[in-house]
């Protein structure tokens, strides 16, 4: 399917649902990198009669190097994953959200890294934060290091395990992933985090600290997962669980702490957050194992009075406080789309 033009080395790999724009600047921004160095591209789809065949089918025309791979049937958040990974025959898989832009020089970079280095398992790359409509920069590094860095796998989980639940920051070698059996990890929603924390035992890691992938983020409507929001936040929890044989339970409660931290969970402000976007009320106060766990005492008070205020009153503090990051933030430009393509867009992969 690669034949012989198409790089060996290194391949990128989509997992998608049902955001076909989303897809189609993400894939241009891919392909912009790609290019020069003949990087082939897969996208695991795991939505029928999904309207993304049609984006696939305008790029390929531009990028013959893209490949589309739709799934019979639904596979969910963590096998669409794992399964986008396995379509790479490469020696690389650097794993990417249907909504993430690679930065120009993303490829070029990661590749320099590979050439130097003998059987990498894994690399990390740093990634910043944006906000949905991908203007501004939110956060220039989210990995907070000056220079690339190599890593023991126990102290990079206990710190920043939590960084590779987003994919995109993720570049795997496929012989060791493939290695590993998935299926302990299934259900956590960081199945492809379980699969390399456990290929990574007893090994080290390396991470490039030049951002290279914009990541979206803002309230719950910028994931595809937003229906199961709280489930996904409690499935961090549940992997550190089952990793606790391979990494003990010190590294695994650090890892979890860790991401709490990153998370906010434990603050108001998260509560509020999620009361603003209609994902808190009296019955998550009630019944959520992670506010019983997370908010005790006064917060637990707090926690209350938050769940019966009206959303309204948080939806306006959380304009004004978006209002102010984007006023700090630095300006970018998002990949753009024709005019064509915005007014008239996806409605024949709607068949």
């Amino acid at each position: 399917m690669l034949g012989s033009a198409g790089n060996k080395k290194l391949g990128v790999c989509i997992p998608a649902y049902q955001r076909p724009e989303q897809l189609e600047r993400c894939l241009l921004s891919v392909i912009e990198s790609a290019r020069p160095f003949n990087v082939p591209i897969f996208i695991a789809d795991d939505a029928p009669n999904s309207p993304n065949r049609l984006v696939v089918t305008r790029l390929q025309q531009r990028y013959p190097l893209l490949f589309y791979s739709p799934n019979l049937s639904r596979l969910g958040l963590d096998r669409n994953i794992l399964h986008a990974a396995n379509l790479c025959p490469c020696e690389y898989v650097w794993l990417l959200g249907e909504d993430d832009r690679m930065e120009p020089t993303g490829i070029a970079n990661v590749l320099d890294v590979l050439s130097k280095a003998t059987n990498l398992p894994f690399l990390v790359v740093n990634y910043r934060y944006v906000d949905p409509t991908v203007e501004t920069v939110l956060c220039e590094k989210v990995l907070p290091l000056e220079r690339d860095t190599a890593m023991e796998a126990p102290t990079f989980f206990r710190q920043y395990g939590w960084t590779i639940g987003f994919i995109g920051s993720c570049v795997l070698r496929t012989e060791p992933f493939r290695k590993v059996d998935p299926e302990r990890y299934i259900g956590t929603y960081y199945a492809h985090v379980g699969v390399i924390m456990e290929m990574l035992v007893g090994k080290t890691l390396f991470v490039l600290a030049e951002p290279v992938v914009r990541n979206r983020v803002g309230s719950a409507e910028v994931f595809s997962w937003s229906d199961r929001y709280w489930e996904v936040f409690r499935g961090w929890n549940e992997l550190t669980d089952r990793l606790k044989p391979l990494y003990g339970p010190e590294v695994c409660r650090d890892a979890c702490t860790s991401f709490c931290k990153a998370m906010g969970i434990g603050t108001l402000r998260f509560l509020c957050a999620r009361r603003a976007e209609r994902l808190y009320n009296i019955k998550y106060f009630i019944k959520e194992p992670l506010i019983r766990s997370h908010w005790k005492g006064l917060k637990r008070v707090a926690a209350f009075s938050i769940a019966l205020t009206p959303p309204l009153i948080f939806c306006f503090g959380r304009y004004l406080w978006n209002r102010r990051r984007k006023r700090h933030g630095r300006p970018i430009q998002d990949v753009n789309l024709s005019p064509q393509r915005i007014s008239a867009p996806y409605e024949e992969g709607h068949s």
